[in-house]
């Protein structure tokens, strides 16, 4: 095996499916809030947007006063532009101790195309 191959990055494709499948694992999702509120969150809507490098989520959102029968119904535009999710320390430590790290997370118009790339040792002085 030469030195090449040792030093190649490595890239793994999620396909839309398999996102929406860890979505759905996690949502909808219903909570009582300050014992006077019913919050209930559907199961988004996913969108792939290659161009802007994002997935955009619709998701439906629901909020119920049952006492004075109030509600709310709408979408969560306080999520845009934020990240839902990020990399645990954890995981970032179990990419370095497999000799990796990420060099690139893009959505592509199928799915996540995540590249990572192997640790070079730095260069003694």
């Amino acid at each position: 095996m030469g030195c090449g191959t040792l030093l190649a990055s490595r890239s793994i494709e999620v396909p839309q499916a398999r996102i929406e499948q860890w979505v759905a694992a996690r949502l909808p999702y219903s909570t009582r809030l300050a014992d006077a509120f019913d919050v209930f969150v559907a199961v988004p809507r996913l969108r792939l947007l290659p161009e802007a490098n994002r997935v955009a989520a619709d998701v439906a959102v629901s909020l119920d006063e049952p006492v004075l029968r109030l509600a709310w119904r709408g979408s969560d535009a306080l999520l845009r532009d934020r990240a839902v999710h990020t990399l645990r320390p954890q995981d970032v430590q179990a990419m370095r101790a497999r000799g990796q790290h990420l060099r690139e997370l893009r959505v592509t118009a199928s799915g996540l195309l995540i590249t990572l790339v192997p640790n070079v040792p730095q260069s003694l002085p």
